[in-house]
């Protein structure tokens, strides 16, 4: 598509992020006309954009490519992408902290269907990655460097969009999956939906149970973990103007843990239930599009710890509009955030705090030609303890050639204190919000195909930031507090893709980054230098082989991991093979940890060694 089609209207997307395709149209009554846009990305800009106009870097993994990850933490298998890396404290369930360039989870917020499902009672106000599966994962899109121009506070890092299934042909259809393996693993998932030129339903059900190992390494009980996620979602075109749609997200799930603070590390765990939904209307009146939502989150987890009990709550109303200016594409809107963190601790004593955000914003996009996009946004949200912030972006994508495309990006941003850093018991409770700037510049070179090679370079600047002090007597409690930092992260992601010949493809990445405080303390469990290299191979028309090796290093131990020298550089080896069995039937192989690499990434706290797990699959 050339140009921008000023004289083109949205009003159907609902099925973009599986089939690439958008429908257009001048005016909703009257005709229709559809383009190919192929890669799109749905997140990074308030329209649907072509990857090869967006300035924003963006990484999008198909549902495909998690089809052999129903028992796998879809947060590792990220790694293999340039500037992503997770810590873990043990194994399926246990807290897992995700990684951008440097920044970790409170700085990036996940969406699943459109819902925020960061939880307002957690630490840094991030989301639990620890038990996140590749089961019912339809296509996810990770958004990196600053973005709460496009979502508000906290997006300083990046953003994760992720699209449960949802069918890619008309018709009734569907896919399920049964997954065995190491630790006694079993995992089942079964989506099935319907589509037709008005109305898209998909429902995606998925249960996963693991004996799992210990924990912590001083341990020998195993910590098992298990899981069970529904989901529905759904469009429909009432009438020519009017699109409605809905979406639900239920997870129950327990998770045994290793506590070192009450003396009998055998006997933690947590329970916890989220309850999300989201309901939203979009319609045209004249040259203007609207699309207005309501989404709602609950979580609760009740825990044998300190705290037995928390309860976060969100909801989140929004109007957004778009019109055509011109050469100018205008989205503009306001919404309203209200959250609210309970905790109740050993003392029976419970604390409830809540706070409101109401946010404007405006985004233009524009193409003075053929060759330049560029988009702008600005936002301004007002808090309710902390007054007024501007959040501003700049992107740009130049494709001064065919087959090149530089992209660069400058933005600001800022994180206000979770609800649990204001707490007096973990601090002074007085913090400022924090204070971002993200620079970055990349190129890309397409070598035809899907072929490709891609540099950037980035840089992120963060005043006021807040972290965990084990070593401050500030406050109240009496094994750390939190505190204020200035903070960098700058580096440079190097990727590509080639293939060798007709049946063999090689892949790559590499990211440095140098992340560490105004006073020179590295970032810790962080590692400067991650390279993965992976090859596939369609050995026949039937069978499919992939390899990835993995490896973690400059590795920068924390203060918590004095005296565990596991947690240093490893390198890992993972394998896959699928086989295609006919009749839309195949059996998949995954190994991970090939060469069983004895390794910490959390000081004391186990990894997976050699496992593998064994799948068959069918579709309909």
């Amino acid at each position: 598509m050339e140009g921008r089609q000023t004289m083109t209207r949205r009003v159907l997307l609902a099925s973009a992020a599986t089939t690439a395709i958008a429908v257009l149209t001048t005016t909703p009554a009257l005709s229709q006309e559809i383009f190919d846009l192929g890669t799109i990305t749905v997140s990074a800009n308030a329209e649907a954009t072509e990857l090869a106009r967006s300035g924003t870097t963006v990484e999008v993994i198909g549902g495909d490519e998690l089809s052999t990850q129903s028992t796998g933490q879809i947060a590792n298998y990220f790694t293999r992408l340039p500037g992503v890396v997770t810590v873990n404290n043990g194994g399926l369930g246990t807290n897992t902290t995700f990684r951008i360039r440097g920044l970790g989870g409170a700085y990036v917020p996940v969406l699943i269907d459109g819902i925020d499902m960061s939880d307002p009672a957690s630490t840094g106000n991030g989301f639990s990655w620890g038990g996140l599966t590749g089961a019912g994962i339809g296509r996810v899109e990770i958004l990196k460097g600053a973005q709460s121009a496009r979502y508000g506070q906290g997006a300083i890092g990046g953003v994760v969009n992720i699209d449960t299934w949802r069918p890619e042909v008309d018709g009734a259809s569907g896919q399920a999956s049964v997954e065995y393996g190491s630790y006694n693993t079993r995992a089942a998932s079964a989506s099935a939906g319907f589509r037709d030129a008005r109305t898209e339903l998909a429902f995606t059900a998925s249960r996963i149970l693991t004996d799992g190992f210990s924990t912590l390494a001083a341990n020998t009980e195993d910590d098992a973990y298990r899981a069970t996620r529904l989901s529905f979602s759904a469009t429909h075109q009432a009438t020519d103007n009017l699109l409605i749609g809905a979406a639900i997200l239920t997870e129950d799930s327990f998770v045994e843990y290793d506590e070192t603070f009450d003396g009998d590390p055998t006997n933690d765990n947590t329970a916890t239930t989220a309850r999300a939904g989201r309901l939203s209307a979009e319609f045209s009146t004249g040259a203007v599009d609207h699309d207005v939502s309501f989404s709602k989150l609950d979580t609760e987890r009740r825990d044998t710890g300190w705290y037995s009990f928390f309860k976060g709550e969100r909801e989140k109303v929004e109007y957004r509009g778009n019109v055509a200016l011109g050469m100018t594409d205008l989205s503009f809107g306001i919404d309203h955030l209200a959250e609210s963190a309970t905790t109740v601790d050993g003392l029976a004593t419970t604390t409830t705090t809540t706070a409101n955000t109401t946010g404007l914003f405006a985004e233009a996009a524009f193409a003075p030609t053929d060759a330049l996009d560029v988009v702008v946004s600005l936002r301004h949200d007002d808090n309710s303890r902390f007054g007024g912030m501007f959040s501003k972006r700049v992107a740009a994508a130049w494709r001064p050639a065919e087959d090149w495309i530089i992209r660069a990006q400058a933005g600001t941003g800022f994180r206000a204190p979770s609800l649990t850093q204001l707490d007096t018991f973990y601090g002074p409770g007085d913090f400022d919000p924090e204070e971002s700037l993200n620079l970055e510049l990349g190129a890309e070179r397409r070598l035809g195909g899907e072929d490709f090679v891609k540099a950037t370079l980035f840089y992120n600047e963060i005043d006021n930031q807040i972290y965990f002090d084990g070593a401050s007597t500030s406050c109240t409690s009496t094994f750390g507090c939190f505190e204020t930092q200035s903070f960098t992260a700058k580096g440079i992601e190097l990727s590509g893709q080639v293939a060798l010949s007709d049946t063999v493809d090689l892949t790559g990445a590499y990211t440095w980054t140098d992340a560490k405080a105004a006073d020179g303390t590295e970032l810790g469990r962080h590692a400067e230098h991650v390279l993965a290299v992976g090859l596939d191979v369609q050995a026949t028309d039937d069978l499919s082989l992939g390899v990835t090796a993995q490896r973690f290093g400059g590795v920068n131990p924390s203060p918590f991991d004095a005296g565990f020298p596991l947690v240093d550089d490893y390198t890992l080896v993972g394998l896959n093979a699928s086989y295609d069995l006919g009749n839309d039937m195949a059996i998949t192989l995954r190994v991970e940890n090939l060469l069983d690499e004895q390794y910490q990434t959390s000081g004391g706290y186990n990894t997976a060694g050699r496992s593998a797990y064994l799948g068959l699959s069918a579709s309909f």
